[in-house]
């Protein structure tokens, strides 16, 4: 499947190459760089990634860049740099303020509230990733999400299991009823996975049965 989506979104750089469209070039360079790190390809994921950014360059509508920047961030977020992180953050945040993108906005938001969590700012990163949980829902953003749920509950298990416990049936609830079925087992373990280690043993089979069913 990976490699079929490289040929694809090869032969589409291509023909928009010939076409002189460089936004969907960018696009199609970054999906492959995106392929290729679902291939834990590390190479060509940058190489790919740099054709993005260099394509880019003089793009007169940028909007595409936004979403450039922010994939690159979602995979290199725990190994950039902070004055990286800035750099990429406040480009991708002004592409999406000129035009309005809401959700890049939120996803964005998300970033810089993971790296304050891993970067030895823990409290304040929690506090700016559940105000954004909020600003997703808020609207109707939910697959954007899913992630910073999970994120928020995996901090706040250790910490506070009765308010990760409220995330990850949160993250479920929201994966059932939009059918995001890999979500929606990914929720249903982490909920049988603590309620393993308690005496709760209604939770414990009400939650194993659904993971096998999911």
């Amino acid at each position: 499947y990976l490699a079929l989506a490289i040929n694809f979104d090869n032969k589409a750089h291509k023909v928009y190459t010939e076409l002189a469209d460089v936004s969907n070039q960018v696009q199609t360079l970054m999906n492959m760089a995106m392929v290729y790190n679902a291939l834990e390809n590390e190479q060509k994921t940058r190489l790919y990634f740099n054709k993005a950014f260099e394509a880019g360059r003089n793009l007169k509508n940028d909007s595409i860049l936004s979403i450039v920047y922010f994939n690159y961030l979602l995979i290199y977020e725990h190994s950039l740099p902070d004055d990286s992180i800035h750099y990429y953050t406040s480009k991708a945040t002004a592409i999406a303020t000129k035009y309005a993108d809401t959700r890049a906005l939120i996803a964005l938001s998300s970033i810089s509230a993971t790296h304050m969590i891993h970067t030895g700012k823990p409290k304040e990163g929690v506090n700016s990733l559940e105000k954004v949980i909020k600003q997703a829902l808020g609207q109707q953003l939910y697959f954007a999400s899913l992630d910073m749920i999970m994120t928020v509950a995996d901090h706040l298990m250790p910490l506070d299991s009765a308010k990760a416990l409220y995330y990850y049936e949160l993250g479920l609830n929201i994966s059932k009823t939009n059918v995001y079925v890999v979500y929606e087992r990914m929720f249903t373990e982490k909920l049988y996975h603590y309620y393993s280690t308690t005496k709760d043993v209604l939770h414990q089979n009400y939650y194993a049965a659904l993971y096998i069913k999911s």
